[in-house]
């Protein structure tokens, strides 16, 4: 690890390396490539350009300084990650269903919990899941609401809405 006061005296700059930071981030890239290569290839990797690498650097942050300057024509559109979590949460909004963070994180795989519940009783009452590996996982026990010390198996996009639907009646 480096100091901090000896990597901002490098130029550090908004997250991206300069000086003594970016020298040793390229040097972490370069052992990378080394380990994916076989033994008798590592002698053949290649040697770092610092200098190119520089120029590209500059030629870059002139660029931006150039592009600062130019009034923006049309705003960036923002495209946004589909995920699993999300294709969860809009099926269970389909089915009126609310999908919220609870704060807690189930105990043997240490992934963040999410309540599953209808709208009128505020979150209190619901299933319990996390989604991990394109699935949701909810308690074995059929029919109950979950704790974090549960044991959970992979359910089925509809076997959470029924499951948590029958919770909310308990």
């Amino acid at each position: 690890m480096f100091p901090k006061d000896l990597l901002d005296s490098s130029g550090n700059e908004k997250g991206g390396f300069t000086g003594v930071g970016r020298g040793f981030k390229r040097g972490l890239e370069l052992m990378h490539e080394a380990m994916a290569l076989p033994s008798t290839e590592r002698i053949k990797l290649r040697k770092p350009d610092f200098k190119k690498e520089m120029a590209v650097l500059a030629l870059a942050e002139e660029n931006k300084r150039k592009a600062d300057k130019i009034p923006a024509t049309r705003k960036a559109t923002r495209t946004q990650e589909i995920t699993f979590k999300t294709i969860v949460e809009e099926y269970a909004a389909d089915h009126n269903l609310l999908f919220m963070p609870t704060g807690k994180a189930h105990v043997k795989s240490r992934m963040p919990l999410y309540r599953i519940s209808p709208g009128e009783d505020g979150g209190k009452k619901g299933l319990l899941v996390y989604v991990l590996d394109d699935a949701v996982w909810a308690s074995v026990e059929k029919g109950i609401i979950g704790s974090e010390e549960d044991e959970f198996r992979a359910i089925s996009l509809d076997d959470m809405v029924n499951r948590a639907t029958e919770g909310s009646r308990m």
